[in-house]
């Protein structure tokens, strides 16, 4: 039996060897996609230097990014002793994401700092934006056409094009986010799973690191967990291990895997460092299982738009699913498309059915997923289909797949124009300025001012400016004592609208009460003094009567 086992463990080696003889890497492909590569590369600069003016654009646009923003300025900043300094760095406070995050993006913006060119927003946000954002997905995408195709044919670049067109892949790489990073270490957990081929040796126990470095980042490395039980079960069929041997192979992945959290993530050493992150997954957990404030939507009929933008058509998507089944049944390398599809499967369902649809979410799953379309181009030595049949269903597959393609390009250009212009005439900008020529008299004064966090408000000299994530009410405003409050239209619509439903009733119908008031003028203890489609100005009556005309402050 044991000599069985080693006979069908070298033939299994044996056949992957022929896979890796026959596909050995042609020079021609790998300059080409070195070429694309750092045009790619460069494409993204303009567009992600555009519309960063100065750190409250930034948060405008994306409240994560001007969050962000303000951990990697305390991070870098340069005060105190040199060990403070380190210790400001590994401990930044925000443990929404993890020190590999954090970290890079802190990496990057150090020179900025060193130079005293932090304040040069746009450079400092593209320079994040690509080195955080841009080239780990590049780094992502060639890795898993590299495990496709070993960078052999005219199928790399075809593979590699298609991934950087996906336009969730163009969209994430237009902000600052650990999405893709996440993407990238995920196929860097695949490379190794992958190498492996169930020897369940060191490249299994590299890529238990790697999940944990993963899971670090952002917490999906857990997602692995249906990939490991897979390959550990298939082994015990193929008695390649004993049940014994595969609980505790099992058992050290767990404990490599938590080994890399450790080593990813060093604030983790500091206990109170650690009680803020585990208060802040909880927390998180259930925002993104719920939503923010409000419940959201989730299933299928929730998702399938935003899903469709980001990744395609349904056709497409379905494509992408039929080659991963059948790559898990009948291709040659079965053990790379089983890693692939058992991946796939468990991050899919959370996304669709337990989390609120974002595009970002679903990312690593997916773009790693559409790499099987390799199995349906022409010529693929790793397909097994039906000879009669093989040579039209490429075809057919190859002409669906140039359909989508032919979506995909001018929605990717329709992405990226948006991301150049969007400050050109945006009416929150406009919006501020019509409130500053409305609160002129106030600004040589000493005023606390509130803003919704989604309204431009860049920093004005002599005010004390102050936003919240959080629904508002009268304690918060009242407590605060604003002098001015500038509020969203979008949000007072949000709150009380009647067919909204509450995570937390008590909370919304407090909430409700303020913004019931704000929608009708009539804040208590304010006047309103100006509004337009995007926003409201409130002055409190006592600065009002003090700084305005009595018709303005009626």
């Amino acid at each position: 039996m044991v000599f069985q086992t080693q006979i069908l463990r070298l033939e299994c080696n044996y056949a992957i060897g022929i896979i890796h003889v026959m596909q050995k890497p042609n020079k021609g492909v790998i300059w080409a996609l070195i070429l694309l590569t750092v045009l790619i590369f460069c494409v993204y600069i303009i567009p992600n230097q555009s519309a960063s003016l100065n750190r409250s654009m930034v948060s405008m646009y994306e409240p994560d990014e001007g969050a962000v923003f303000d951990v990697v300025d305390r991070m870098t900043l340069p005060k105190g002793r040199l060990d403070e300094q380190i210790f400001r760095f590994i401990l930044y406070d925000f443990y929404h994401y993890g020190f590999p995050f954090f970290g890079l993006a802190g990496l990057t913006a150090l020179p900025f700092r060193l130079t005293g060119n932090f304040g040069n927003t746009p450079a400092l946000m593209a320079a994040m934006r690509q080195v955080v954002s841009v080239l780990p997905s590049l780094l992502g995408i060639l890795l898993l056409v590299y495990i496709q195709d070993r960078f052999s044919s005219w199928r790399s670049i075809a593979i590699f094009l298609l991934l950087n067109l996906l336009p969730g892949i163009v969209r994430n790489n237009l902000w600052l986010h650990p999405d893709g990073l996440a993407f990238f270490f995920s196929t860097v957990v695949i490379y190794f799973l992958w190498r492996d081929n169930r020897q369940f040796k060191k490249f299994f126990f590299e890529a238990a690191f790697f999940c944990g470095v993963l899971t670090a980042t952002k917490l999906i490395g857990v997602y692995f967990f249906l990939t490991i039980a897979t390959l550990l079960i298939i082994g015990i069929v193929r008695k390649e291990l004993t049940f014994g041997q595969a609980v505790g192979k099992g058992l050290l992945f767990m404990l490599v895997m938590g080994l890399g959290v450790l080593v990813a993530n060093p604030f983790m050493f500091d206990v109170q460092a650690l009680r803020k992150y585990a208060y802040t997954f909880l927390r998180e957990m259930s925002e993104i299982t719920k939503g923010y404030d409000l419940v959201y939507a989730t299933g299928i009929s929730a998702a399938i738009k935003p899903l469709q933008e980001a990744y395609g058509y349904l056709f497409f998507v379905l494509m992408t699913i039929m080659a991963l089944v059948y790559g898990a049944f009948r291709a040659k390398d079965r053990h790379l498309y089983t890693i692939l599809l058992t991946w796939f499967i468990p991050l899919t369902l959370v996304v669709l059915f337990v989390s609120h649809f974002k595009y970002q979410y679903w990312l690593p799953a997916i773009v790693s997923g559409t790499s099987a379309m390799y199995l349906l181009l022409p010529g693929n030595s790793q397909a097994q289909i039906v000879p009669r049949l093989g040579k039209p269903i490429a075809i057919l597959a190859s002409c669906l797949i140039l359909l989508q393609v032919s979506f995909f390009i001018p929605a990717d250009y329709a992405i990226i124009q948006e991301k150049i212009h969007r400050a050109d005439h945006d009416p929150r900008i406009l919006f501020y300025e019509k409130a500053m020529q409305t609160l002129t008299p106030l600004k040589d004064e000493a005023s606390h001012v509130y803003y919704d966090y989604r309204l431009y408000m860049p920093e004005t000299s002599g005010w004390g400016q102050e936003t919240s994530f959080e629904m508002l009410d009268y304690g918060y405003i009242e407590g605060a004592n604003f002098d001015v409050l500038l509020l969203l239209k979008q949000r007072i619509w949000d709150y009380t609208n009647p067919n909204a439903v509450p995570i937390d009733p008590d909370r919304l119908a407090t909430a409700r009460i303020f913004y019931n008031d704000a929608l009708s003028g009539t804040i208590r203890n304010y006047v309103q003094l100006y509004e337009d489609e995007v926003g409201k100005v409130f002055v409190r009556k006592d600065i009002c009567s003090a700084n305005f005309s009595p018709t303005q402050c009626q």
